[in-house]
């Protein structure tokens, strides 16, 4: 397949059977579908999940979008002018009534909720997105310890190994864990040939 981001060929192999069933039930064509709105349907899945997985409602601090800080900022002049008893235009009435309506989904003005020190904060199921489960999907490649960085960045596309550490996301404890292993390992062998 070709990346979209980088024009980069890449060969993944397929060793689930169930792939095959995906790929044959579209007839290898398969229906292309917006990012956004696929987003959307993740986060949708994970509030749905979040009922049942405590761990899917757990806070985290994050960081707005630009999109996201505009929008804010638009509802909150916007509410002020309200307030005051100002009257909209035509277009900052449609624009009041659709971020209104996305601070009461949510938990009011500001639009975003936030901790005692200011900070945006978000449920764990409203961070999933398409790129989580690549990036998680690579780590836990990584984690496995069956693939070289150099096997691993082929499939992902990462064309240097700075980008490649910095995509994946291990701890500095499974990190030593990692290295005390191979290096068990290695007087092993090294005992073995010894003998």
């Amino acid at each position: 397949m070709t990346q979209k981001k980088t024009g980069k060929k890449v060969e993944v192999p397929i060793f689930d059977d169930r792939v095959y069933e995906l790929c044959e039930k579209y007839h290898y064509d398969f229906p292309e579908i917006d990012v956004q709105k696929m987003n959307l349907k993740i986060k949708a899945v994970g509030y749905e999940l979040s009922k049942t997985v405590p761990s899917f409602r757990e806070k985290y601090v994050t960081v707005l979008t630009t999109v996201e800080k505009r929008s804010e900022n638009t509802y909150e002049k916007l509410l002020e002018k309200k307030n005051k008893g100002i009257k909209f235009t035509e277009n900052e009435r449609k624009w009041f009534h659709k971020l209104d309506k996305w601070a009461k989904i949510r938990n009011g003005s500001p639009l975003f909720e936030r901790n005692k020190h200011g900070e945006v904060v978000r449920s764990k199921y409203e961070l999933i997105c398409s790129h989580t489960a690549r990036r998680s999907g690579t780590t836990n490649l990584y984690k496995l310890g069956v693939l070289s960085d150099l096997e691993l960045r082929s499939i992902t596309g990462h064309e240097s190994q700075k980008n490649f550490e910095g995509y994946i996301r291990i701890g500095i404890s499974e990190q030593a864990q990692r290295v005390g292993d191979k290096i068990k390992a290695a007087m092993e062998a090294k005992k073995q040939v010894d003998k």
